[in-house]
């Protein structure tokens, strides 16, 4: 079971002690509310993380269906509602833009830039929807080259605040790197400076202790699946076979790794 999914099984009981207890100073009816959205927003994070668990569009587009119906029933700032709504359009890109449907990954990219720079207006000292966005950025580049010399300044101006508001976020980590896996050397890019960032992404997801339920927890199977393809882009084969093995191990479930592990293997 992912490490994501693990931290749901005390959501319940964590949304209490956040909220307060009955008896305690805290409205019951207030507390009850917020255990009920805390226990949503996790069932919509797990329908999300199963879709992108097996690569599968429709089961991500039902978590990401459940978190815009919390945003349109809630009052419009909870930055965690957002916050997976975006990540959730952000994933949807990444599948239609793998899959060679731009139109698709077009539309994607540009809800989840209305989603995050809403949070971004909630939540302005939160790094880590900057990074997403920068991301995204680097996806409308690839979608259209002409937007290079327009948008490349912003990406970097996007990482570069998302680094400074939370310099040990690995997931902050996490999406420079795989950026920096597509992007030329010249430009600070390629294999080797995409596996140096990459790696203190592992070394900050191995540090990193959530405690609140609803807090990201997602990435460090992402991380080492990346590691996997630049060292494979380097010739380094065992190194990549022993990255993808310690991305099943952070996630069993995660299917990319697994697909990318089968096919190195056979390869060898």
């Amino acid at each position: 079971m992912s490490r994501l999914l693990r931290l749901s099984t005390a959501s319940l009981f964590a949304a209490v002690l956040v909220t307060g207890l009955p008896g305690l100073g805290a409205d019951p009816q207030t507390g009850a509310r917020a255990a009920e959205l805390t226990a949503k927003i996790l069932q919509a994070r797990d329908k999300l993380q199963e879709g992108w668990n097996t690569w599968n569009a429709e089961t991500m587009k039902a978590g990401r269906d459940q978190f815009i119906n919390l945003i349109i029933q809630g009052d419009g700032k909870n930055a965690d509602l957002y916050y997976y709504a975006g990540l959730s359009e952000y994933r949807l890109a990444v599948y239609a833009y793998s899959s060679g449907r731009t139109d698709e990954a077009a539309s994607a990219i540009g809800q989840a830039k209305k989603y995050l720079e809403k949070l971004m207006d909630i939540r302005p000292d939160w790094g880590e929807p900057y990074a997403l966005y920068g991301t995204l950025l680097g996806f409308e580049i690839a979608l259209n080259p002409d937007l290079g010399m327009e948008l490349g300044m912003k990406t970097l101006s996007y990482f570069g605040q998302a680094e400074s508001k939370e310099p040990r976020n690995p997931r902050v980590r996490l999406l420079k790197g795989s950026s920096l896996f597509y992007w030329p050397v010249e430009f600070g890019g390629g294999a080797d400076n995409a596996l140096r960032v990459l790696a203190e992404a592992v070394d900050l997801f191995e540090k990193d202790k959530p405690g609140d339920p609803l807090k990201p927890a997602w990435g460090l199977e992402e991380a080492l699946t990346f590691m996997a393809r630049a060292f494979s882009q380097k010739g380094e084969k065992e190194k990549a076979l022993d990255c993808l093995k310690r991305a099943l191990i952070a996630n069993p479930n995660y299917g990319l790794a697994r697909q990318e592990l089968n096919a190195l293997q056979k390869d060898k």
